[in-house]
């Protein structure tokens, strides 16, 4: 299903045109990974447990990373879910006087 909302999105950006047929909505497309994530965890939370308490910042993230783990046979990183932001968010720059410049 991954692989198929990415082509469907590289068809459209690129501004071809999807056969009806080939057309799949978001809400199944998600259904349908948010079972995959629920039965890959051995069904120990459901799909309404993942609607209703995953941050959903980080799902479609989390549901990616997942299936890359797999596909590599590195799922030693799916312990740590859901994942942390890469980085904290960026501070305010810090206020300093004003210097006078030079007139030229």
């Amino acid at each position: 299903m991954y692989a198929k909302i990415v082509a469907l999105s590289n068809a459209a950006v690129k501004g071809e045109e999807i056969p009806q047929e080939q057309q799949i909505s978001v809400t199944d497309a998600m259904d349908v990974m948010i079972r995959w994530f629920c039965l890959l965890f051995g069904n120990q939370f459901g799909p309404d447990d993942v609607l209703d308490g995953y941050p959903v910042d980080r799902l479609m993230h989390d549901i990616a990373l997942a299936l890359m783990a797999v596909q590599t046979q590195t799922t030693e990183i799916l312990s740590e879910f859901p994942t942390k932001a890469a980085k904290e968010p960026a501070s305010p720059p810090k206020t300093t006087e004003a210097k006078e410049l030079p007139l030229f």
